[in-house]
């Protein structure tokens, strides 16, 4: 699966996000709409999102979730897709299960020993290619509790090595890639709060 758009795939898995024949019902319609907003925004401002595990256990996904995924991703051989299609940065970002933790809430969402959050990544989108900026991701984890860290010496090295790059703009790249912020994205849990009350 990749993260930008439905009829790629990733290599390896082959899972692509499958177009839906035929009248859908609002909702769905409405969630496939929230999936395209995401997709767009991610694009062009510069902001990716990524569901991680916040709490020791390790990522799973609810049956209730995989269903939902499943009326909305399919392989390529048409076989039905499961959590570990969702493991790897390019999988947890995937538009569609990001849609998914949204829709369905943390808890929701969430397989058994699991409490997914969506991380926020920012970026200077003028100066790095998400590409770049997936690439120096990496997923910390402790016993099954896991968080976003960026290794943005990789993006720097990288430029650097290409020889393509002046020393004005190393310095520029420098400045794009100490401006990378990930934190938490507040909507999932303002949405949760409010399920709560």
């Amino acid at each position: 699966m990749k993260c930008e758009a439905e009829a790629e795939t990733e290599a390896g898995t082959g899972v692509a996000a499958g177009a839906e024949a035929g009248a859908e019902d609002e909702d769905k319609d409405e969630d496939e709409d929230e999936v395209e907003h995401r997709k767009r925004g991610s694009d062009s401002e510069g902001v990716l999102y990524f569901v991680m595990n916040d709490t020791y256990g390790g990522f799973g996904l609810s049956d209730s979730c995989l269903r939902w995924l499943n009326d909305r991703v399919q392989r390529e051989d048409g076989s039905r897709v499961g959590y570990g299609d969702f493991r790897n940065l390019e999988g947890r970002c995937n538009p569609h299960l990001v849609a998914a933790v949204r829709h369905f809430g943390s808890k929701r969402a969430s397989g058994r020993y699991a409490k997914l959050a969506i991380e926020r990544v920012t970026y200077d989108a003028s100066v790095l290619s998400r590409e770049e900026v997936i690439d120096a991701l990496e997923v910390d984890e402790y016993d099954g509790a896991e968080s976003l860290a960026c290794n943005r010496d990789s993006i720097i090295a990288s430029r650097a090595l290409s020889g393509e790059c002046s020393s004005e703009e190393l310095n520029i790249i420098r400045d794009a890639v100490w401006g990378i912020q990930i934190d938490y994205d507040e909507t999932l849990k303002e949405e949760e709060s409010k399920s709560n009350d």
